[in-house]
């Protein structure tokens, strides 16, 4: 009998915990659609628009309440376009039934990847791992002799946590100023070699490693396919591209086609703020193999269906791993270059 109410009493939190957050997304999207409308000046989303866009998401939803998300996109993109997925669809009903969370929680493991994908993502130095020193070969090692490998590296390094993304927890420090006392003694942690991006990059913003996402989408058929390319850069110096800055989407052939975005959805205009550089005049060379690289790199973990890679693209021109993202936003894309399901098939 306690076993049924304990049950009854979880399954009644995680249902008025989905419930909750269902209607915050909506406020945030509704938020986010007045403003974008105040920015231009009028609002694009009428009451006969919203209508029928509430209707849309009755009748393939089930619910008029998905069509919160759908009208932002339509504020955005100035049209409303079927086959859109709404943001609070995709994270409510389709990213757990794609990426099932104990199996997905694998890619916040940074000490893990360059295992999980040998030769394919930035090399450590060495990690820390429920509190025991390792090199980049696994093999145990002291805390003196940690930190005397650290420093002997002679260079700038990167300090990563596990189970941080979005461009949390990274340190940069010179390797001879490494000091242990100075971090968490519980934090998992990976140091790696400060890393030097191709001029390429270099040009859109020189004070930060300029990060190229690809999403990947197993199918119901087995396929592994790209759903999407946009290029993230940094603005005024800032190291980390994801504390600021915003992002611009690449075509197939790797070019740029675009103004930029940020997280937000607004449209930051079609040149750097800083260096002036015009993104429609990008072009990655290497697009073919970063994305074969991504595709490869998924199939080695085919546990979940979709993927948000972050690479850079070394001096060499080779795309390399910096991180993986089990749970990527897809709003901004779907409003600006969406639908990117539009056979429906998802």
């Amino acid at each position: 009998m306690k076993k049924k109410i304990g049950l009854a009493v979880r399954n009644f939190v995680e249902n008025f915990d989905k419930s909750r957050a269902l209607v915050n997304s909506r406020k945030y999207a509704d938020k986010l659609r007045l403003e974008i409308a105040e920015n231009h000046g009028a609002e694009f989303v009428d009451q006969h628009l919203l209508n029928k866009i509430k209707k849309y998401a009755d009748e393939v939803f089930g619910d008029a309440g998905y069509g919160h998300w759908l009208a932002l996109y339509a504020e955005i993109r100035k049209e409303f376009i079927e086959g859109w997925i709404g943001e609070d669809y995709y994270r409510s009903i389709l990213l757990p039934k794609w990426n099932e969370p104990k199996i997905a929680n694998l890619s916040t493991l940074k000490t893990f990847d360059h295992r999980l994908f040998p030769g394919m993502t930035i090399e450590p130095i060495g990690m820390r791992i429920s509190g025991i020193y390792y090199t980049a070969e696994h093999d145990r090692i002291s805390e003196m002799d940690f930190v005397d490998l650290i420093r002997s590296h002679r260079g700038e390094i990167v300090i990563k946590q596990d189970r941080s993304g979005s461009g949390k927890g990274i340190h940069f420090i010179e390797s001879d100023k490494f000091n242990l006392n100075e971090l968490d003694k519980v934090m998992d942690l990976l140091v790696q070699p400060s890393v030097r991006q191709h001029p390429s990059f270099s040009r859109l913003h020189p004070g930060s490693v300029n990060t190229l996402r690809i999403t990947t989408f197993q199918t119901g058929a087995g396929d592994i396919v790209v759903k999407h390319r946009s290029m993230r850069v940094g603005v005024s110096g800032e190291r980390i591209v994801n504390t600021y800055g915003g992002f611009f989407f690449l075509d197939s052939s790797g070019r740029g086609y675009t103004h930029a975005y940020n997280d937000d959805g607004r449209d930051l205009g079609g040149r750097h703020p800083d260096t002036g550089f015009k993104y429609r005049e990008f072009c990655l060379e290497s697009i073919s193999e970063a994305e074969e690289l991504c595709i490869k790199a998924h199939w080695m973990y085919p546990y979940i269906r979709f993927v948000g890679w972050d690479l850079y693209i070394n001096e060499e021109n080779r795309p390399v791993i910096i991180e993986w993202n089990t749970r990527p936003d897809i709003w901004v894309n779907e409003a600006v270059i969406g639908p990117l399901w539009k056979d429906g098939r998802h």
